[in-house]
């Protein structure tokens, strides 16, 4: 989310705006079947897609250990998205 928001267009509503230039700007880290994060992924899809609230939490965990960013930067990350996808 920080990486999107970084380079986001704004809407005139407080909105973000990820056009495909956007998304594909951002530098996807190789995910192989079979690799641990594979399985750690496809598991908190299907339950973000089922509604888990849990699951948004462990693909952030997921992502920033393929990225190399660890806990406390994270959680940094975290604060710096909610504060910019806060209302008004």
């Amino acid at each position: 989310d920080a990486l999107l928001l970084a380079q986001a267009e704004r809407a005139k509503d407080e909105h973000y705006r990820y056009f495909g230039r956007t998304v594909g700007s951002m530098p996807f880290p190789a995910v192989s079947e079979g690799q641990p994060a594979w399985e750690q992924l496809l598991r908190a899809s299907r339950a973000a897609h089922q509604g888990g609230q849990a699951a948004a939490a462990t693909l952030d965990e997921v992502v920033a250990g393929l990225y190399g960013v660890n806990r406390s930067e994270l959680e940094v990350l975290r604060a710096h998205v909610a504060r910019r996808l806060a209302p008004g």
